[in-house]
């Protein structure tokens, strides 16, 4: 199937308001998730600098408040869209925000950032002027520099400084590829587009939410709806991006939770996972994709088994005393546990089936992992919440006998033996390596 007919088919696809409108707060559907895409695409420009001299590296602040634009001369650049031109002739100059700053001062070998420069006398003038004398003439011809600017805040500004040499990120043709190998697998079956932003630090995860759920079912006979709306689970892609080459390329399998607008991801099978090296090539990055998307559903379906054995399964400790344990244990971070702590303080759980037990527990660890930062942090808190949920006897089990990652893996191994569909993918995956 070619991506132009997947992606009109995901223009067709109109997400489905079923829960409430916090749930779905960040949530696109996939036809405005392309344009979404295609807008910013579009907004991308990059300046490319081979003479600092050139470039003008202006303060805009006061004294020590380490704000920077850049003002080169229009005529000396090429500027095909025409938006780093117009900017420039309205204001003069465009704005470096706070992440850009920061990847200069690592080109300039100072890691702290501008922090560093704040106890030497006229800091501003000091890190320009080591821009000047690293980047520009002989020296700057042999490194140079790529601007990447965007629209932010209703103005242009340099949301990144990348060496032209460095691999850069296409966020758009990868989560294109990601969701066209989705279609592939399951057809009109995408729920939707989750964005999740670091401005900070130009982080971007892009989270593909399958249609189906793979935890919500009926009783054996017919008789109720065990699972209630709010605890549905669906299959889950995420994407941790950067376009200005922050982060390292990251995408992981897991699985997208109604109850707290958030997710768990998986990071105990290699198959499930891809992560970008120095060799990015698309080709590469589609056929990864081509097993990601086949091994979401099937490893979501085991993944709602695993949920099913702790929806009723109790804690033997209180909730807090399990999550003291498990952060005396370094099961868990002293941040990511602080914050579900605070969590059942204030009454978390008291409305949700066993929000006193196992499955309450689980909420609490992905939910509370929302407001840690960078997304890196939140990201490794979701990966912990799923490994911890599947140890033997789940939070029981850690909290009797500490974590143990390799037996984690061994055991989702088991899981994996006993589908035949995993075990079909997995073989075309290791036949295709």
């Amino acid at each position: 199937m070619q991506e132009a007919q997947v992606l009109d088919q995901f223009e067709t696809d109109e997400m489905e308001h079923e829960v409430t409108s916090g749930a779905n707060a960040r949530m696109f559907s996939p036809g405005d998730a392309v344009d979404w895409l295609k807008n910013r695409g579009s907004d991308l420009q990059d300046l490319l600098v081979d003479d600092a001299s050139r470039l003008n590296l202006i303060s805009l602040g006061g004294e020590g408040e380490g704000e920077f634009g850049i003002s080169p001369n229009v005529k000396s650049i090429t500027d095909n869209g025409g938006k780093i031109s117009s900017s420039l002739e309205k204001n003069g100059y465009i704005r470096l925000t706070e992440n850009s700053v920061r990847q200069l001062c690592n080109l300039l070998g100072v890691p702290k950032g501008f922090v560093r420069y704040k106890g030497m006398h006229a800091p501003e003038k000091r890190l320009i002027s080591d821009f000047l004398g690293k980047f520009s003439g002989e020296s700057g011809k042999k490194s140079p520099l790529i601007f990447r600017t965007s629209t932010i805040g209703g103005t242009r500004q340099v949301e990144g400084i990348i060496p032209q040499s460095a691999d850069r990120t296409d966020e758009n043709k990868m989560v294109r590829i990601a969701m066209t190998k989705v279609m592939e697998r399951v057809g009109q079956g995408m729920r939707g587009v989750e964005f999740i932003e670091d401005p900070k630090r130009a982080t971007r995860s892009f989270r593909l939410v399958f249609g189906n759920p793979c935890f919500d079912h009926d009783a054996p006979d017919g008789s109720a709806h065990l699972i209630k709306m709010r605890d549905r689970m669906y299959p889950m892609i995420d994407m941790r991006l950067s376009a200005v080459g922050v982060v390292t390329p990251q995408v992981s399998l897991g699985v997208w939770r109604v109850v707290c607008r958030n997710s768990a991801v998986d990071e105990l099978c290699k198959a499930a996972q891809w992560t970008g090296g120095s060799d990015r090539s698309m080709n590469l990055f589609e056929k990864s994709m081509e097993a990601i998307a086949s091994l979401a559903v099937p490893m979501g379906n085991l993944l709602g088994q695993r949920c099913d054995e702790i929806y009723s399964a109790p804690l033997n400790l209180y909730s807090t005393a399990c999550i003291e344990r498990m952060m005396n244990l370094g099961a868990i971070t002293s941040a990511h546990g602080d914050a579900a702590l605070n969590l059942f303080e204030h009454g978390y759980g008291h409305d949700m089936p066993n929000g006193d037990g196992q499955w309450g527990m689980f909420n609490a660890l992905t939910d509370a992992a929302k407001v840690l930062n960078p997304i890196q942090s939140r990201r490794s808190a979701e990966s912990r919440s799923m490994t911890l949920a599947m140890q033997r006897d789940g939070f029981n089990g850690v909290c009797e006998n500490g974590l143990n990652i390799n037996k984690s893996r061994a055991g989702m191994i088991e899981l994996f033996d006993k589908s035949d569909e995993i075990r079909d993918v997995l073989a075309r995956v290791a036949a295709n390596n």
